[in-house]
């Protein structure tokens, strides 16, 4: 979390010095997942994404495994186009149909690809398309 701070100069004042500055405003928390993590699925094998660290997670947040954050289309051969989803801010299940699947095994190449995160607020078309995955979270291998 942050603390920004407001500034108390005069009336018309400019609030140009680090010392206008001094006053705290509040506090702000930025959520998210932390950056930099990575997780490892094995080809014809089930995968999940697990022990996702950050602050706030909740449930209905959404990795997308990607070759570009907020860009392209999913890779192909991850089950739920590549889109998955958190029950308890943590770890992630892939999308099949309408919800989680319970068998989520993996047909793409191998590589490595980023993992992406969106917040769905609400509306889980706003987490339906690569452009709105945009943070990235970490790689996948």
């Amino acid at each position: 979390s942050y603390s920004p701070i407001g500034t108390h100069a005069e009336e018309g004042g400019e609030c140009t010095n680090l010392e206008d500055w001094a006053v705290a405003a509040g506090r702000l928390v930025v959520e998210g997942p932390q950056l930099g993590q990575e997780v490892s699925c094995f080809v014809g094998q089930r995968c999940s994404i697990h022990n996702i660290e950050g602050v706030g997670l909740q449930a209905g947040d959404r990795l997308m495994v990607l070759a570009e954050c907020g860009a392209g289309v999913s890779v192909p051969g991850f089950p739920g186009n590549g889109i998955a989803e958190t029950q308890d801010g943590r770890d992630f299940e892939f999308l099949a149909g309408g919800g989680v699947s319970s068998v989520d095994v993996l047909s793409s190449v191998a590589g490595v690809f980023r993992l992406c995160f969106c917040r769905p607020e609400d509306d889980p078309v706003n987490c339906g398309g690569s452009s709105t995955f945009a943070a990235l979270v970490g790689l996948m291998n």
